[in-house]
């Protein structure tokens, strides 16, 4: 049963991740994915947005989280 469930939350993850690459794309963002583990053991992926097609981002303000 665990192996179903892994391979289906496997499945779920790459189609937002193929939604998200194809957002980017659209805009000609750069961007890479970070994997980060909670406190509580739960392992997300995020995703930085590093440029676009005239080049690296510059940060002047702080990172926003959504």
């Amino acid at each position: 049963m665990f192996v179903i469930a892994s391979l289906l939350a496997s499945l779920a993850f790459a189609q937002d991740y193929q939604r998200f690459e194809e957002s980017m794309a659209v805009f000609k963002f750069t961007w890479d994915a970070v994997k980060v583990t909670t406190e509580d053991g739960f392992i997300l992926t995020t995703f930085h947005v590093t440029g676009n097609e005239n080049g690296a981002f510059e940060p002047d303000k702080p990172p926003v989280i959504l």
